[in-house]
């Protein structure tokens, strides 16, 4: 009775453990693709450091089916040291999230009026502060809605997860699905209670950044 009473305590903790890594996971991974998305994005929307050819290029990457990589990157993870470690689902978040911080970021930096650099210029603002100080406020809630939305992908990803996690980096849809097909009431509670948790998040942020992901989509075709 202790013996099941034990194992049932520690079931209960798992999902709190993997909602801990789906936290940590989602916020580092799009941290991290926003930050390097936005730089990247202002390279190509003033200075074309990566033509347009090269640009669809970087989304095509993002279309390539999960399952033809994470084959190949469970070995090549295995041999490094970085399967079932939160470092290399961010790593490999931030990778395959770049191309689109990078093309919904483009489209709110091409609405800047260059007018607004030069002035900054003029006044002897160097590249670096107009980059983060006229530039980017600007375009904050643009910021914002790639923010979202790429955190929505990364934290209901699930085969990626799956495959490169086995106890330690587990995240919540991995968990989620642990729960399937079992005959307990109890369980069947807490997978209810997952299946809410996971998915009311992302109903209120899709809802919150609707009309700028219909702007990013288009690439500033759609205006306000």
């Amino acid at each position: 009775m202790e013996h099941a009473e034990t194992q049932y305590a520690q079931s209960v903790q798992k999902p709190f453990t993997a909602l801990r890594n789906s936290t940590i996971i989602s916020f580092i991974s799009t941290f991290l693709s926003v930050s390097f998305g936005a730089f990247i994005a202002y390279g190509v929307s003033r200075y074309k450091v990566l033509s347009e050819t090269r640009m669809f290029q970087l989304l095509m990457l993002r279309m390539v089916p999960p399952i033809v990589l994470v084959g190949p990157l469970s070995l090549y993870y295995t041999t490094i040291g970085l399967i079932d470690s939160l470092t290399g689902l961010i790593a490999i978040y931030f990778i395959t999230t770049l191309p689109y911080a990078v093309w919904m970021t483009k489209s709110f930096i091409d609405e800047v009026p260059i007018e607004l650099e030069q002035a900054a210029e003029i006044m002897g603002a160097n590249r670096w502060t107009i980059i983060t100080e006229v530039v980017f406020p600007v375009i904050r809630s643009g910021l914002l809605a790639t923010f979202l939305f790429i955190l929505i992908l990364t934290w209901s990803e699930y085969l990626v997860a799956f495959i490169l996690s086995k106890t330690d980096a587990v995240t919540l849809p991995v968990e989620l699905a642990k729960y399937e097909g079992s005959s307990e009431g109890r369980v069947y509670g807490r997978q209810a209670a997952l299946s809410v948790g996971i998915t009311i998040p992302l109903i209120i942020v899709g809802i919150t950044i609707r009309k700028h992901l219909a702007r990013g989509f288009s690439f500033g075709m759609i205006r306000k």
